[in-house]
C-alpha cells in the first residue's frame, strides 16, 4: 500500500489458474477485485495494472495461465478501518496465523458500505500482527468465508505465511468440509457434483452455465428425514457461493438460504434433477479418495451440461412462495444452515494441520424441533 497525494492506494496481486486462462484482462480485474468492468478498463489505460512486471494497457489482452497479474488502484475503506473489541472465538494461534471460528452475521473483511463489525476489525483488536500486504481492509485474511456462513477461517500473521497458505489453496491442497443442512431427503448417500458455476452480475449471484468455470462437490449423506436431510460437503474448488449453488442445482437448497432458495423451493424430482456424478466416486465404499480433476473433464463437463441447458441459457432450480404439498413451515425465519467444521493443510515447516470446530447451536435447535437426531456434539 503507499499513498499518492492524499488518496490511499493498494496493491493485489493474482495468479492465473487453467479456469481464466484466455479470459480478457479486463474481465479477470473485475472479477478478482470485485469491481465494475468499467472501473477495471480505467485502471489498466492508467497504467495501474501489470502482467508479469510489465505494464499492460488493452483492456482486451486475454490473459494465460500460470500469468502474475498485479494491480493498483485506489483504497475506499483502508484510511477508516479500525481495530474494535469485538469477541471472537480463537481455535488456535502461534507466531504465524490465528485460526477463528467465525459467527454468522459477521462480514470477513470491511467494504465501501460497511467498515465496522468486521472479522478484521476485530483481528486489528486482538493482533498487532498481521498480514498487510493486500491492505488494511483485507489485514490477516487468507480466505473467505459468506456473511450467513459460520465456520473456520485461517488468518495469517505476517506476508510470508499468507504466501503460503495462500499458495495452498491456489493449489487446491487444502481440504475444505463443511456441515450444511437441505431442504427435501436425498435418496443417494453420496454424490459428486461438477457443474461449472460463472458470476451474473446482472443478476448479482451465480448461476450455473456452461462457459462458468469448473466446480467440484462432494456431499455425503449423514442424517435427516423426509423432509430435510444433513450432509457433510467436500469442495475441490473455492468458487463463490459454490456450494449453495450446485445444492440449489440438483433440487436441495441449504435451508435458510435466502439467495438461492427464495422462501420455498419447489423440489424436483431427485431422478429427474441435472447434475454431473463422476464414475468412481459413487462405490458404497465408505473410503473417501482424493479425486483429482484434469482440464479434460473440465470439458467433458461443459459439454455434457450444455446438452441439458435450454438455448444455451444457465440452469437453476425452480421455486413458488406456496409449495403445493409440503409439512415445512417456509414463514419463519431460519439461519443459513452451512459451516465450515473442517481444515486441513500444510503448514511451511511441512507440518500438517487440521482444525475442526462444531456447528453453532441454531443446527442442533432446528433439528430437533424436526425431529432429527443431533450428531455434532
Amino acid at each position: 500500500m503507499r499513498i499518492i497525494g492524499v488518496k490511499l492506494y493498494m496493491l493485489k496481486s493474482f495468479f492465473v489458474d487453467d479456469a481464466s486462462h484466455g479470459v480478457r484482462l479486463d474481465r479477470f480485474i473485475s472479477d478478482q477485485c470485485n469491481i465494475s468492468r468499467s472501473k477495471s478498463v480505467e485502471l489498466i489505460l492508467r497504467r495501474f495494472v501489470k502482467v508479469n512486471e510489465t505494464f499492460i494497457t488493452k483492456q482486451g489482452y486475454r490473459v494465460k495461465q500460470t500469468q502474475s497479474i498485479t494491480v493498483e488502484f485506489e483504497d475506499p475503506t483502508g484510511s477508516n478501518i479500525k481495530a474494535e473489541d469485538i469477541p471472537i472465538e480463537i481455535l488456535y494461534e502461534d507466531s504465524d496465523m490465528i485460526v477463528v471460528n467465525k459467527p454468522k452475521g459477521m462480514l470477513t473483511h470491511p467494504t465501501p458500505r460497511e467498515e465496522s463489525g468486521t472479522l478484521v476489525n476485530a483481528l486489528l483488536y486482538h493482533s498487532k500482527d498481521l498480514a498487510m500486504q493486500y491492505g488494511i481492509e483485507r489485514a490477516g485474511i487468507v480466505h473467505r468465508l459468506d456473511r450467513a456462513t459460520s465456520g473456520i477461517i485461517v488468518t495469517a500473521k505476517n506476508n510470508k505465511t499468507h504466501a503460503w497458505i495462500s499458495s495452498q489453496f491456489q493449489e487446491r491442497k487444502v481440504t475444505k468440509k463443511y456441515i450444511a443442512v437441505v431442504y427435501g431427503k436425498m435418496l443417494k448417500d453420496k454424490m459428486d457434483i461438477i457443474v461449472p458455476l460463472h458470476i451474473d452480475h446482472k443478476l448479482r449471484k451465480v448461476v450455473p452455465s456452461p462457459n462458468g468455470k469448473f466446480a467440484a462437490t462432494r456431499i455425503k449423506r449423514i442424517n435427516g428425514n423426509d423432509l430435510f436431510t444433513v450432509l457433510k460437503v467436500q469442495i475441490y474448488t473455492g468458487r463463490t457461493h459454490q456450494i449453495r449453488v450446485h445444492m440449489q442445482y440438483i433440487g436441495h437448497p441449504v435451508v435458510g438460504d435466502l439467495l438461492y432458495g427464495v422462501n420455498a423451493p419447489n423440489i424436483p424430482s431427485y431422478k429427474t434433477a441435472a447434475f454431473i456424478p463422476s464414475k468412481s466416486q459413487l462405490s458404497n465404499s465408505s473410503n473417501e479418495k482424493d479425486v483429482v480433476f484434469k482440464k479434460k473433464e473440465m470439458n467433458l463437463h461443459k459439454e455434457n451440461i450444455s446438452i441439458i441447458a435450454s438455448n444455451n441459457q444457465p440452469i437453476t432450480a425452480l421455486y413458488s412462495k406456496k409449495p403445493i404439498k409440503s409439512d415445512v413451515d417456509y414463514s419463519q425465519p431460519v439461519p443459513l444452515l452451512l459451516h465450515s467444521y473442517s481444515l486441513k493443510f500444510v503448514g511451511s515447516t511441512g507440518r500438517v494441520f487440521e482444525f475442526t470446530c462444531p456447528p453453532p447451536n441454531c443446527f442442533d435447535e432446528f433439528l430437533n424441533s424436526h425431529g432429527i437426531e443431533t450428531i455434532f456434539k
